[in-house]
């Protein structure tokens, strides 16, 4: 709507009024970001447009009797998937789990050991690739340096699932972009290698190489 007004020195100022509908909030309202009231404000972004909130620096620690392996969460790759795994972690979900796979200095599988066809759909989310399992991210220690990594099985939809994970001790391009890469070994390598070389049950177990003498997540934190 205009409203024309004369001043009485004859200058004419139009102001434009507009009526604003009335607006879903959980729909334009975003974790963290203040609604702004007053004349003139934008838009509001739309959630496709809007960048994942970076996460702080994380570090998994999983507590065996073999030894604890420490592992740096790629807050910045994957902020999102990393943000649903640490809220799994705290909430027990990998506590008394094992380490149900495993393959001599290649990799190791913990966690939940049941077939990917049975794992509950509140741990199942959305697949995002993270890093890689061939090189180590830009501006990380060098560059090009490569460290294992820990990186999430996945459902036969193609999502991730929180409670299932494997170490790769060695690099594994061929695996990029298909499972999603959450973490690098920042300590504990060694253990990891040493539960690697366990003796398995061989590829005929209802597990296939699932360890002979059982190695348990005694529990995992988030530091």
């Amino acid at each position: 709507m205009l409203i024309v007004m004369r001043t009485t020195v004859g200058i004419v100022c139009v102001l434009c009024v507009a009526s604003w509908g009335a607006v879903d909030a959980a729909q334009v309202r975003l974790p963290g970001q203040m609604q702004q009231g007053g004349a003139g404000r934008g838009r509001p972004p739309s959630p496709a447009s809007v960048p994942a909130e970076p996460q702080p620096p994380a570090v998994l620690v999983l507590h065996t009797g073999l030894g604890d392996i420490e592992v740096e969460l790629l807050t910045e790759e994957a902020p999102v998937t990393v943000k649903k795994f640490i809220a799994a972690v705290k909430a027990g979900l990998l506590d008394g789990k094992r380490f149900y796979q495993v393959f001599p200095k290649r990799m190791i599988a913990g966690g939940d050991d049941r077939p990917r066809n049975q794992v509950e759909k509140r741990v199942a989310v959305d697949f995002e690739p993270g890093g890689e399992f061939d090189t180590q991210p830009a501006g990380r220690k060098g560059g090009s340096q490569w460290s294992p990594v820990l990186a999430l099985d996945k459902t036969e939809d193609g999502k991730s699932v929180l409670t299932k994970f494997f170490i790769c001790l060695q690099p594994r391009s061929e695996l990029n972009d298909d499972y999603a890469v959450i973490g690098r070994i920042k300590s504990g390598a060694d253990v990891a290698e040493k539960i690697s070389i366990q003796k398995s049950k061989g590829e005929a177990a209802a597990i296939p190489f699932e360890p002979v003498e059982e190695i348990v997540i005694d529990y995992a934190e988030v530091k």
